[in-house]
């Protein structure tokens, strides 16, 4: 697995997408990585969705658009 370390100490927004389908990040590992973060962030679990999102690209789109309303 990728090394995330350097999450835990940067200071800007963070935004994680996850999938609960995803072969490639289990949701535990997902949320290992999440709690880790100290700057503001914002975590989605899509159900049904695999680590491409194939087929949920719009709504992953939105997703995105809400967060950069939010914190930019």
């Amino acid at each position: 697995m990728f090394n995330f370390e350097f999450l835990e100490n940067i200071s800007i927004p963070i935004f994680l997408m996850g999938g609960d389908q995803d072969n490639f990040c289990s949701l535990e590992e997902f949320e290992r990585i999440f709690n880790k973060i100290s700057s503001p962030k914002k975590r989605i679990i899509l159900p049904r969705a695999d680590h491409f999102y194939w087929g949920r690209e719009e709504e992953v789109g939105e997703k995105v658009r809400e967060f950069f309303c939010c914190y930019l």
